[in-house]
């Protein structure tokens, strides 16, 4: 190679090597600890707690899809069956833990707008707008 050809490759690598550090940043830490400051991220797979921890988040899995329009309210009953308050028709669903529902009570109104699972097994359901309890 001759000594032109080489200052023309050399030269440019030169210029490369001197200039890069200039550009070279060290290293920064942060800190978020606040519920503030990790709410303003997208959690997956976490849950922001209110005092700022971070904790695995409960796996989500759909059980039931109702014909419903909205559900208004839910309780669960000691054995982990789940009853939804619906309206749109006004209906309450009770769900077993395997996702097999059943509707287990229909309103004449146009919603059940609430539900309460009692300790002693029974179950109330208000509906709305006549403000029955069922």
């Amino acid at each position: 190679m001759s000594k032109v050809a080489r200052a023309f490759f050399l030269l440019p690598l030169a210029a490369t090597l001197a200039i890069h550090p200039a550009f070279a940043e060290g290293t920064r830490t942060w800190e978020q600890s606040k519920f503030d400051d990790l709410s303003k991220g997208t959690a997956k797979g976490v849950a922001i707690r209110s005092t700022g921890g971070l904790e695995l988040a409960p796996a989500l899995k759909p059980l039931f899809a109702t014909p419903s329009t909205y559900i208004w309210a839910i309780a669960s009953d000691p054995s982990g069956v789940i009853y939804a308050a619906c309206g749109a028709p006004a209906r309450v669903y009770r769900v077993a833990p395997d996702g097999n529902a059943s509707i287990i009570f229909e309103a004449k109104e146009l919603q059940v707008q609430s539900i309460i699972a009692a300790k002693s097994g029974v179950l109330y359901a208000a509906t709305n707008p006549d403000g029955k309890i069922y």
